[in-house]
């Protein structure tokens, strides 16, 4: 069972985040404090850790660019 604590600091966790496209690659805005566990940044996966405030300053920045001659959603 899962109970929320809202008095917890939540930078005391660290969380995993997947990202993945299928028609292009991603870029984080930067990887300060994160983990990279699979793929890299600038493709089209990447497994990243870390704690919440560094995995958001990372995807704040995120950018999409599609693969060439690619129109559509991904």
């Amino acid at each position: 069972e899962f109970k929320e604590d809202y008095d917890a600091n939540l930078d005391d966790f660290t969380i995993t985040q997947v990202s993945n496209v299928s028609n292009g690659s991603l870029k984080f805005s930067g990887l300060s404090g994160i983990t990279t566990l699979n793929g890299s940044d600038n493709s089209s996966t990447v497994q990243i850790r870390g704690t919440i405030s560094n995995l958001q300053a990372a995807i704040n920045g995120l950018t999409y660019t599609p693969n060439q001659d690619f129109y559509g959603t991904d």
